[in-house]
């Protein structure tokens, strides 16, 4: 899979979808400055890796919005079901969607990202 910068995988989306992806840029790099960030072509993603953690989280830009993806999302404390499972159904990966500016609630997000980094380490 092909590597590009994270500006590349947002180049050419609408204002709403890029500022949603880099408020949430901001949120997982402030929170965990240790993490990797990679954008991936073949995803149109932007995948963060943890130095202990491994793969942890990755930010899926769309037309219509965003959706932020943790690996192992069906094991993180969800108890107000905001995770939802993807279209394959997978047993493991869960995202939140994200589909206004507003929707980025730092606190969920943060909570998820923390859970996501200690359930690996």
């Amino acid at each position: 899979m092909a590597q590009v910068t994270p500006e590349e995988i947002l180049a050419g989306h609408n204002v709403v979808v890029r500022d949603i992806a880099e408020r949430l840029r901001r949120l997982i790099l402030e929170a965990a400055p240790e993490m990797i960030e990679k954008g991936y072509s073949g995803w149109h993603g932007i995948g963060y890796t943890h130095p202990r953690a491994g793969y942890v989280c990755a930010i899926f830009v769309h037309d219509t919005g965003v959706k932020l993806g943790f690996e192992h999302g069906a094991s993180l404390h969800d108890p107000d079901g905001r995770l939802r499972q993807g279209a394959s159904k997978g047993k493991q990966v869960r995202y939140l969607e994200l589909r206004e500016t507003e929707d980025v609630d730092p606190d969920v997000i943060l909570s998820f990202l923390v859970d996501a980094i200690r359930l690996k380490s």
